[in-house]
């Protein structure tokens, strides 16, 4: 019988319920050998450890969801982990939390040491806190429901990281992408009624000013994904409702950040890559326009040295012209001056001669 199957789960997650409830499971091939007509001895079912759940429920009205296309578009690590979510039971809730982990100690020791002043909600002032804030009432509330988070995470092999930048700069590292999460609770806002002595102070001194709005804690929290504008479309805020409040929208919470971490990570890919083409494009745009630069040059130089030809030839033609009227000449002395002459004409005709200087393709 497939249970795996039966209860509309996957094989991994029913082998990680046998593992949760000590059950033993057959090994690799142990199906293959009985088939085959071998008998293998069963082990016994061992006994319960201490401390340890006797039963799993399956919870499977997550399965149209999952079978649905919500799941469409997303990574295979993050199909898997939230059918592993999907699989399990809700997060359960422990107020105070039992063994609570680290990051809610030392939170809870650093906001129940504050007061709120002119505004009713207390956050922490201290780096490396859990991002919440609320009124000191709800404090325990929101410890609570920040504390099973944060162990899912790190029991799932997704670390829990501080951001040194941020005071509140806690995230979950989750396929390689920060995210960050808070709880903040809503307040209302009221006329601020200037109290008697106020309204005195404000008449005998005109430039005494008082704030227009009161802040009133509501009780009504918000668990949120904390990324900006990334990831649109996807669900980021679990506020408390009429029928449900955010301790029973945890797995949804684990989920949607599952999913939004899966964007993210596609988006920065996605932007790695058009980065690529423009760096790309620009190295091409460039290579071009210096090849342009580079024949335009050696178009200018070929004019130069053909201008350059053209001038050495046209004294060479002067020089054989000057030449032919000394046929006549007898005397030695301007027939040498004429020599001397002759010489200097060559050789000018020559350093501007670019051919005499080397081949121009020989370069």
């Amino acid at each position: 019988m497939k249970l795996a199957g039966q209860y509309g789960i996957s094989d991994r997650g029913l082998a990680k319920i046998c593992k949760k409830l000590n059950i033993p499971v057959p090994p690799r091939g142990y199906w293959a050998t009985v088939k085959s007509g071998i008998k293998l001895k069963r082990p016994k079912l061992p006994k319960i450890r201490k401390g340890a759940p006797e039963t799993h429920t399956v919870y499977t009205d997550f399965q149209a969801a999952r079978s649905s296309n919500n799941l469409k578009g997303l990574g295979n690590k993050a199909i898997e982990t939230i059918t592993l979510i999907q699989e399990s039971p809700p997060l359960k809730i422990d107020s105070p939390p039992a063994d609570p982990h680290p990051l809610t100690l030392t939170t809870q020791k650093n906001l129940e040491r504050q007061q709120p002043k002119d505004y009713p909600l207390i956050s922490p002032n201290k780096q490396g806190q859990l991002n919440i804030r609320v009124a000191p009432v709800n404090l325990a509330r929101a410890l609570a429901i920040m504390d099973p988070l944060l162990k899912w995470f790190e029991e799932n092999g997704l670390r829990i990281k501080k951001d040194s930048e941020k005071i509140s700069g806690i995230y979950a590292l989750i396929f390689g992408e920060k995210i960050f999460f808070s709880i903040d609770e809503k307040t209302r806002r009221i006329d601020y009624i200037p109290t008697k002595i106020e309204k005195e102070e404000q008449k005998k001194y005109f430039w005494r000013t008082y704030s227009r709005y009161d802040y009133l804690s509501t009780g009504t929290l918000n668990l949120r994904i904390d990324v900006s504008s990334w990831a649109s479309g996807f669900q980021k805020k679990w506020s408390d409702g009429k029928t449900k409040s955010i301790e029973d929208k945890l797995n949804a919470f684990l989920i949607g950040a599952i999913k939004i971490a899966d964007r993210i990570g596609k988006e920065r890919v996605e932007r790695e890559e058009k980065q690529k083409r423009w760096e790309e494009e620009c190295r091409l745009r460039e290579e071009k326009r210096i090849q342009q630069r580079i024949e335009k040059e050696r178009q200018q130089e070929l004019e130069n040295q053909a201008f350059l030809r053209e001038r050495s030839e046209k004294i060479r033609a002067y020089i054989r012209a000057v030449e032919e009227t000394t046929s006549d000449i007898t005397d030695n002395k301007t027939m040498n001056k004429f020599i001397e002459w002759r010489n200097w004409a060559t050789q000018c005709a020559d350093q501007i001669d670019p051919i005499k200087n080397g081949l121009p393709f020989e370069e």
